[in-house]
């Protein structure tokens, strides 16, 4: 077992507060801070310590699969973690983005590759070759865009704006799309090509509706919901086509303890909220709007799929104290474990990433071997480390292989 120094990522839309105040830092933080990562990816690897000194959990992986995956990982992933786990602090939101699929993080990563263009271009798409399912579970009120809305209910949220330009769009999703395309995805390729020389004007005459519909009466709570984002969107990324398209996106707001399940091809934005996240050990992402990153329309539009489904998930209990988010992904499942005394930590056999939300508890492994865990601590643990326990009270988020 190791202690981690996790890596802070100081994205622009992050918060002063959140991680600095999990980690017990002095508050604000000289800069925003996003994401906080705990994991192996070769971009951004926890520290540990080990005999030879200060190393990162990616060389160590590396230097030692088999002894630190075990044989089953390793047979399904090759040297590779599997999953990375995060704590996500949404000041602002982020990037209207969808993930690749596996063989379409292959393809991509070998013509980037091909065509020269360095790990660390701002203009590349894929960092890596590994697709990017993800869970987010929220542990605040956690607001995002998450998977299409029915072709029909985004013609009527676009209607209500009374924005004549938006009537073909309006009308293209009532109709459906030419010779039996999905009506969505179309009206969103319309919107994401929108001359450049018509944006400024749409965008504003938008951002006024939206604040129109919000100030005025007859709103279900819902729509009021939905355009209320959509003012912030607009006042937090000015002129961007970004607001128009986030009304063709369901709108969720997850409380505490919720999570919500993203797939390939599902696109989604996140608004605002503190949640952890659990997902394939990549970053690919491909974005069309809401950033100040790379965008890369046409790429989207091709690795997007309108079917997939964006499902909300509640936690199921699967041994005391144990609750789990039960998902497809292959790559990863997360656990949580509410202690209050005793608790065995899920995943023996295989590597586990360890982030401690809350309490005063100590791990112990087979061997007696134990690591004193507080908040904002995170830890890591090999397969060799064999089963653990979690002893005293807290709240620790787990994640691990997928079955």
């Amino acid at each position: 077992m190791d202690r981690l120094e996790a890596v802070v990522q100081p994205y622009d839309w992050g918060s002063r507060y959140v991680i600095a105040e999990l980690q017990g830092r002095q508050t604000p933080s000289p800069g925003p801070e996003a994401e906080l990562w705990v994991g192996a990816h070769p971009a951004a690897p926890a520290l540990l310590e080990r005999e030879e000194g200060l190393t990162t959990l990616h060389r160590v992986i590396t230097a030692d699969a088999p002894g630190e995956l075990g044989p089953r990982c390793q047979e399904r992933f090759g040297d590779r973690l599997p999953f990375l786990l995060k704590i996500l602090a949404v000041e602002k939101a982020l990037s209207i983005q969808v993930h690749p699929t596996r063989e379409q993080a292959a393809e991509g990563y070998a013509r980037e590759e091909a065509a020269g263009i360095a790990l660390r271009d701002a203009t590349r798409n894929y960092k890596d070759d590994w697709p990017k399912p993800e869970i987010l579970m929220a542990l605040t009120a956690f607001e995002a865009l998450a998977g299409f809305r029915p072709a029909q209910e985004s013609a009527r949220l676009l209607a209500l704006l009374e924005v004549p330009e938006l009537d073909e769009v309006v009308q293209l999703l009532r109709d459906g799309g030419q010779d039996g395309r999905d009506g969505r995805l179309e009206a969103l390729t319309r919107l994401l090509h929108w001359p450049d020389a018509q944006r400024q004007q749409l965008t504003a005459d938008v951002e006024w509706r939206c604040g129109e519909l919000v100030d005025g009466e007859g709103l279900d709570a819902e729509d009021h919901a939905t355009f209320a984002a959509g003012v912030r969107i607009a006042r937090q990324y000015p002129r961007d086509m970004g607001l128009v398209c986030a009304l063709l996106l369901q709108h969720v707001t997850l409380q505490p303890g919720e999570a919500v399940y993203l797939a390939a091809g599902g696109l989604h934005c996140y608004l605002q909220g503190t949640g952890v996240e659990l997902l394939a050990n990549s970053d690919n992402v491909v974005r069309a709007g809401l950033t100040s990153k790379h965008i890369d329309v046409d790429e989207l539009l091709r690795l997007l799929d309108p079917a997939v489904e964006v499902p909300r998930l509640q936690p199921v209990p699967v041994a005391p104290g144990v609750m789990r988010y039960e998902t497809p992904a292959p790559e990863f499942e997360l656990d949580r474990c509410l202690v209050d005394g005793e608790c065995v930590v899920p995943g023996d056999g295989g590597p586990r990433l360890l982030l401690c939300l809350a309490g005063d508890l100590v791990l112990v492994d087979d061997d007696g071997e134990e690591l004193h865990l507080s908040r904002g601590d995170t830890a890591y643990a090999g397969a060799a480390d064999g089963g653990l326990r979690l002893c005293g009270r807290g709240d620790v988020v787990v994640g691990s292989m997928g079955a």
